[in-house]
């Protein structure tokens, strides 16, 4: 029998897995359906009509990074509790079988639920809601649309993922609030280390620059900002980048699973 990974074997720890925490996933995900449905009730009646699709985009993406991060944070934190990392460890099963069912259902299970529930939220209050006169919107958001680009959220929920996951593994506790800390601080060293480099190499009187973004550029008494605009290629490259980032991260997560001991 393969020791590092075995379907038979994979399927019965996802059923032991969903088994134990069926009921605090399912009371998570009504929490979440609940929220979805307060604010898109509250945009809904502060705004008099139906949500349009435009609205409904900063909702879906604050949601899905902010609670996806979070559940994320907690996939690993029974190996940080000793006790309960005895009965996580002593499984029968590969530290590559346990690490994937976190990853399958943090990356996979919650991605479908979330989109399921936010459609079926909007879909709900915009049958409750009633149209203004005169009104004529769209009310069903399009994730691949190539106009408004909604589908760069999975992108940046990727590497947000990636790195939540490790942060899991690698924190004992307050999974969460430090990574989130140790995010914030690498964004900081990585916009600082930026600015000093495109100073170094153009120009002393940059003031501002954000990486893969505008530069705003003091010219004698006012400020210009010079927009970047990213070709095929560099945006290739740039995805290659993310890429190779997460699967660092995705691989230093299993790694330091592996790592844990009775």
């Amino acid at each position: 029998m393969n020791q590092v990974f075995n379907l038979n074997r994979f399927l019965l720890l996802f059923k032991k897995h969903t088994a134990d925490n069926y009921k605090t996933y399912l009371m998570s995900f009504f929490v979440l359906f609940g929220v979805m449905f307060l604010i898109m009730s509250y945009v809904a009646y502060m705004t008099g009509g139906k949500i349009s699709d435009k609205v409904q985009i900063p909702i879906f993406i604050f949601l899905l990074l902010l609670s996806g991060t979070i559940f994320t944070s907690t996939v690993f934190a029974d190996f940080g509790n000793k006790k309960k990392a005895i009965s996580m460890l002593t499984l029968p099963a590969s530290h590559f079988e346990k690490y994937f069912i976190g990853w399958v259902y943090t990356f996979v299970i919650f991605q479908v639920l979330f989109i399921v529930a936010f459609y079926l939220v909007a879909m709900l209050v915009n049958q409750a809601s009633t149209l203004k006169p005169g009104q004529d919107i769209n009310l069903v958001l399009d994730l691949f649309s190539r106009d408004e680009k909604v589908y760069i959220v999975f992108y940046i929920y990727t590497v947000l993922h990636a790195f939540t996951l490790w942060g899991s593994i690698f924190f004992k506790k307050y999974h969460f609030i430090k990574t989130a800390f140790t995010l914030f601080i690498g964004g900081f060293l990585l916009i600082f280390l930026n600015l000093q480099t495109l100073r170094s190499l153009i120009s002393p009187e940059i003031k501002m620059a954000i990486p893969f973004t505008n530069v705003s550029v003091r010219t004698s008494s006012e400020y210009t900002n010079v927009s970047l605009s990213m070709t095929e290629s560099v945006y290739t490259y740039l995805l290659i980048m993310l890429l190779t980032v997460v699967l660092i991260l995705w691989a230093s997560s299993f790694y330091r699973l592996k790592e844990k001991e009775v």
